[in-house]
């Protein structure tokens, strides 16, 4: 249930994002950041504010459920706890804003008066969306490798109880 968590919190994420620009009329995809959707004065709140906080808490759960399956597999438990960080981070807004407005910064020589800078929409959605992806591509591959694993102990299980050639069950 708690791998299942990666692929929701990424289907609410698409969902708010879309939202947001639906109910924002002058909103341009390209040039508007993500973050501008939650601002104060932006026509989407409460929106997409709300799904983003339900967001970190789906993110939180699926860091906590691939550390559950992670076992002895260092790089996995590694993954989950950098899960976890960045869940907890979403649900931070306040420094996941000036953190986001440092990296927007590097933008600033590029805009011409008051317009939005160019592209900095665009280049914030490839990221997130790479990130997104990954977190759905991970959540399913270990939904499919832990039922993988169910599966088999559910043959083995059975096949324990099938009768040998003798007429006597395995294992008895």
């Amino acid at each position: 249930m708690l791998l299942a968590c990666g692929i929701a919190a990424w289907i609410l994420y698409v969902i708010a994002n879309v939202i947001g620009t639906i109910v924002w009329d002058g909103y341009r995809w390209k040039s508007f950041t993500i973050s501008e959707l939650s601002a104060i004065d932006a026509p989407s709140p409460p929106l997409v504010p709300s799904p983003m906080l339900v967001f970190g808490v789906l993110s939180i759960c699926f860091a906590f459920g691939v550390l559950a399956v992670a076992g002895r597999k260092r790089d996995l438990r590694l993954t989950g706890w950098l899960l976890l960080a960045i869940g907890i981070l979403s649900l931070a807004g306040p420094f996941v804003l000036v953190v986001s407005g440092m990296l927007a910064a590097v933008e600033g020589p590029r805009i011409a008066g008051s317009d939005p800078p160019p592209w900095v929409g665009l280049t914030e959605r490839i990221c997130v969306g790479a990130y997104l992806l990954w977190m759905a591509v991970l959540s399913g591959a270990l939904l499919r490798t832990r039922g993988a694993r169910a599966d088999l102990r559910t043959e083995a299980a059975t096949s324990d109880e099938q009768p040998a050639e003798g007429g006597l069950a395995q294992g008895a």
